[in-house]
């Protein structure tokens, strides 16, 4: 089984482009798009009251939003907008940056995922440490667990399914 994954890049990031490429293309279970980024830098200020509700974010965040944090929502978004119009159901959303911590259970634990995931209701599934997490092992697979998350930041790597990509689409607008 193939899962559509989209790697977020700047354009101009070659190099960080490069080693995310070598690295994704050890997993023959990865069907991988390039995303190009938004520079959230580059954006006039029309462009982003158009596109991003600076208020919403200070309202939920409780600070100002920095340019670079609205040029890679704006990239996540298109993540979102090519899994709904996409065939599949689930996709793997990276950032260049990311480190697969354990390589060899990489597509072991994909798949395993995407398998366990639910294509009814909105879900995400963040494949990363956080700091908060409900008390309950909600499963298990092989030697790692998953929880219910409180409380998270960090978008490095995460699979979706449509429900979820229309849900904050639609909480977007």
């Amino acid at each position: 089984m193939k899962i559509k994954t989209y790697v977020i890049n700047l354009k101009e990031s070659v190099e960080r482009r490069e080693s995310v490429l070598a690295e994704t293309r050890k997993y023959s279970c990865l069907d991988l798009e390039l995303v190009e980024a938004v520079n959230g830098n580059k954006l006039s200020e029309v462009e982003i009251n158009k596109r991003f509700d600076c208020k919403k974010f200070i309202y939920r965040g409780g600070r100002l939003v920095f340019r670079g944090e609205i040029g890679c929502t704006l990239s996540h978004q298109e993540c979102y907008r090519r899994l709904l119009e996409s065939e599949g159901d689930i996709a793997l959303i990276l950032e260049d940056d990311v480190c697969f911590l354990v390589p060899e259970h990489v597509e072991f634990l994909l798949q395993e995922i995407t398998r366990k995931m639910s294509r009814e209701i909105p879900c995400i599934v963040t494949l990363t440490r956080h700091r908060v997490y409900w008390t309950k092992e909600v499963d298990k697979i092989g030697e790692y667990s998953l929880y219910r998350i409180r409380e998270a930041n960090g978008t490095c790597a995460y699979l979706m399914n449509k429900k979820a990509a229309g849900k904050i689409l639609s909480m977007n607008n």
